[in-house]
C-alpha cells in the first residue's frame, strides 16, 4: 500500500468543484442533506443518459461519505481522502464487466456480497459499486437481492445505470433513485468551452448523449451521422416511411454507431 505523503497530496489536491461538472450540484446538495439528516439509504440507484458523468459523481458521493473533515465541495486532506484519490481505499470495491457489452458474471457478484459481510476497516460502512448494472443477469441481480433486502448496518449498494427499467424490477423497488438529467444546451456550451477552449457548434447538440460523450473524440461525420439516423427515427415513429425504408436509408452507415444511436 501506498505511504500516506500529507505534503505531497495537499499539492496535488483540488477542489472538487474544479472537477465536477455544474449540472451535479444539485444531487450533491441532496446527498449531503441525506448525510446531515442521518438518511443514507442502503441502496442507491444513479440513473441517467450516457456522458453525463455518473461514476464521477458516485465518487463524490463517496468522498462525502468518508471525508474525515465532512467536506464535498473543497479540497481534503485527511486519510481517507488520499485513498479515495489513489483509488486503494479498503472500504470500497468497485464491479463492472470484465469486457464492454459482456454480463456482470454471478461469480463476481457472490464474491463481493462476501466481501460486503465483512467488518469495515476504516470507517462506518462499506461500500459496494456496481457500474453499468445494466449488465447484470437474471442470477446475479437475484445473488444480490437478500443483501439489498436484509442489509447489514455497515453496507451499502450503489447502482449506477442509464435506466431504473435495465435493473431487475425487485432490486430497483428497493433502491432510492436519482435522476442525473441532462442539461441544458447553454450550460453544456459553457462547459466545453471551459474544457477545450473552444465554442461548440449547434450541429454537435443531439438527443440522448450526455456532455461528456461530446470531449470524446466527436468527429463532424460522426455527428452528422447521429442526426441523420435520429431523422429517420422520427419518421419512422410519425408513420412517414416504412422499416424497409429506414433500414435501406441506414445501411452504408457504421453499424455499431447506428447501435447506439438507436439504443
Amino acid at each position: 500500500m501506498t505511504q500516506y505523503d500529507e505534503k505531497n497530496f495537499i499539492r496535488n489536491q483540488f477542489s472538487m468543484s474544479e472537477i465536477l461538472p455544474p449540472w451535479h450540484e444539485d444531487l450533491l446538495r441532496q446527498w449531503q442533506n441525506l448525510i446531515d439528516t442521518q438518511k443514507i439509504p442502503h441502496s442507491l440507484l444513479l440513473h441517467g443518459v450516457a456522458g453525463l458523468g455518473k461514476a464521477k459523481l458516485i465518487q463524490a458521493f463517496i468522498t462525502a461519505l468518508f471525508c474525515e473533515e465532512k467536506k464535498i465541495f473543497s479540497a481534503c486532506t485527511c486519510r481517507n481522502c488520499y485513498w479515495l484519490k489513489q483509488e486503494m481505499h479498503p472500504d470500497i470495491k468497485w464491479i463492472k464487466p470484465e469486457e464492454k457489452g459482456k454480463s456482470i458474471k454471478i461469480d463476481t457478484i457472490r464474491e463481493a456480497s462476501l466481501w460486503l459481510q465483512l467488518f469495515p476497516l476504516n470507517g462506518a460502512r462499506k461500500v459496494l459499486v456496481v457500474q453499468d448494472a445494466e449488465h447484470l443477469t437474471s442470477a446475479s441481480a437475484n445473488a444480490l437481492l437478500k443483501t439489498v433486502e436484509e442489509p447489514s448496518p455497515t453496507s451499502m449498494i450503489i447502482f449506477i445505470a442509464p435506466s431504473p427499467k435495465h435493473l431487475l424490477a425487485t432490486l430497483r423497488s428497493r433502491c432510492y433513485k436519482m435522476m442525473l438529467v441532462c442539461p441544458e444546451k447553454n450550460l453544456i456550451a459553457d462547459w466545453i468551452e471551459k474544457n477545450t477552449e473552444e465554442k461548440l457548434k449547434e450541429e454537435f447538440f443531439f438527443p440522448g448523449m450526455g456532455p461528456e460523450v461530446l470531449l470524446e473524440g466527436q468527429s463532424l461525420e460522426n455527428v452528422q451521422q447521429a442526426n441523420l439516423v435520429f431523422c429517420i427515427l422520427e419518421n419512422l415513429v410519425a408513420g412517414k416511411i416504412n422499416f424497409v425504408t429506414a433500414a435501406q436509408k441506414m445501411k452504408d452507415l457504421a453499424p455499431d454507431l447506428v447501435l447506439n444511436y438507436i439504443y
